[in-house]
């Protein structure tokens, strides 16, 4: 529908924080088509305004049909609810706070979500620790397409699962988690989970749950777990339960 401002806030885009997302914008026109310039803010970091630096996140124009894009969101972005931004306007692009006489603004509500891991180390923004730590309590961790083919690596301490985890990469991509100079990778205590799926696991110092230490509830979905190499540790110690599904290499 046709209006100048429209508060479309009750519609939720959901992204994540250092993933990079496909936008297309279409215009409908009552008449002809008209040369329009379009531009997308997001208030990354809920301070009420689009005005900080990389806020402004998409440019286009002037086109007289749809135009599409890449958005990315950065990771310092805060997580939740905030706000997005589009404007179109004829004949010259629209600046961050106007009134003009063609065009249309609307805004929606934008959903940030510490859900991808982006980095193969082992701290910061984006790293599988922050990330495990950060996500929604069962939510899937999700992994970026750039670490297809990488190892990501554990260097400080163990993770320890402190809910519902699961570490969802997908089928093809070849990911690695190693624990390296560090006795494991994960221990999954008492009264919480992990569900591991289409991961490499390479264990760390511990003989016994080099790899993984479960005394909760496991899951293994397609995943090879396995000692460091040279290492004749045990790469799982399991002493609450244990699922395991599909294609898993599990070396003892």
């Amino acid at each position: 529908g046709a209006s100048m401002y429209s508060a479309f806030l009750n519609d939720t885009i959901t992204v994540s924080r250092g993933g990079s997302h496909t936008i297309t914008l279409t215009p409908m026109f009552a008449q002809g088509a008209r040369n329009e310039y379009y531009k997308v803010w997001a208030d990354f970091n809920k301070d009420g305004d689009f005005a900080d630096a990389g806020e402004e996140i998409y440019s286009a124009g002037p086109s007289t049909s749809a135009v599409t894009g890449t958005i990315n969101i950065p990771l310092t972005a805060t997580t939740g609810n905030t706000r997005l931004r589009v404007a179109m306007k004829y004949n010259s692009a629209p600046a961050l706070c106007e009134a003009f006489g063609f065009g249309e603004v609307e805004d929606y509500t934008l959903k940030v979500k510490c859900n991808l891991v982006t980095s193969t180390s082992d701290s910061g923004n984006g790293s599988l620790r922050n990330v495990s730590l950060c996500v929604d309590d069962g939510d899937p961790v999700l992994f970026a397409p750039s670490l297809n083919n990488q190892t990501i690596t554990v260097t400080g301490t163990q993770l320890i699962s402190d809910g519902i985890w699961k570490w969802m990469a997908t089928a093809g991509s070849n990911i690695t988690i190693q624990a390296v100079s560090v006795n494991r990778i994960i221990r999954i205590p008492v009264g919480f989970s992990a569900e591991i799926q289409n991961l490499n696991l390479i264990g760390g110092t511990a003989a016994e749950g080099s790899a993984i230490d479960n005394l909760g509830s496991l899951i293994l979905r397609d995943t090879n777990v396995h000692p460091a190499a040279g290492s004749g540790s045990i790469p799982i110690r399991n002493t609450g339960s244990i699922s395991i599904y599909g294609d898993c290499d599990i070396v003892y």
